[in-house]
């Protein structure tokens, strides 16, 4: 089952015990439904795989793809590559549990469909590395912003100035002396 459009709400009560593949393509059009997101683009596939059974649901989330994003070296837009693997059980319970665990969710035993967005938005984003910057090219070089990057090298500090004593405030140095 392939589903590009905007329908990530699924009627878990329409399918019989086992197991069901379902594909997504994440572009401009899903990243508009987060405004508040820094991605405001990608190209992501996310391919799900929902287990359907008495005691639950289980879905396995596998995305690979890249997101536009901004790169913390030069500032400028580029497409971070990312892939990542999810797990979400979903449990039925009639009574409001909280299992403390983010990958187990409980919904009321009279729920028949369940909105994946949020779920797909997040490991989207724990998929996206802290440190995000413009690969090297086949060389080695970086490939970010070169205007950026001399301005950057022109602030760095000198060995000099790196291995001075940092100046402390003379009013805490008597405050030292009473101890």
């Amino acid at each position: 089952m392939s589903k590009k459009g905007l329908d990530y709400i699924i009627e878990y009560k329409a399918f019989e015990q086992g197991t069901y593949e379902i594909d997504y393509q994440l572009d401009k059009n899903f990243f508009e439904l987060f405004p508040e997101s820094e991605f405001k683009d990608g190209d992501v596939s996310v391919k799900v795989i929902m287990q359907v059974s008495i005691a639950g649901l289980s879905f396995d989330f596998d995305i690979s793809g890249s997101v536009k994003t901004e790169c913390d070296r030069c500032l400028e837009i580029f497409d971070q590559g990312i892939e990542g693997f999810y797990n979400l059980t979903v449990k039925f319970s009639d009574t409001q549990t909280d299992s403390g665990d983010d990958d187990i969710i409980f919904l009321p035993t009279e729920e028949t469909e369940i909105d994946l967005k949020h779920h797909i938005y997040e490991y989207v984003v724990l998929s996206v590395p802290p440190r995000r910057v413009h690969p090297e090219d086949e060389d080695g070089n970086l490939t970010c912003n070169p205007e950026m990057v001399k301005a950057l090298e022109e602030f760095q500090p000198t060995e000099q100035e790196e291995e001075t004593e940092p100046q402390t405030d003379p009013r805490w140095d008597k405050l030292k002396g009473l101890l």
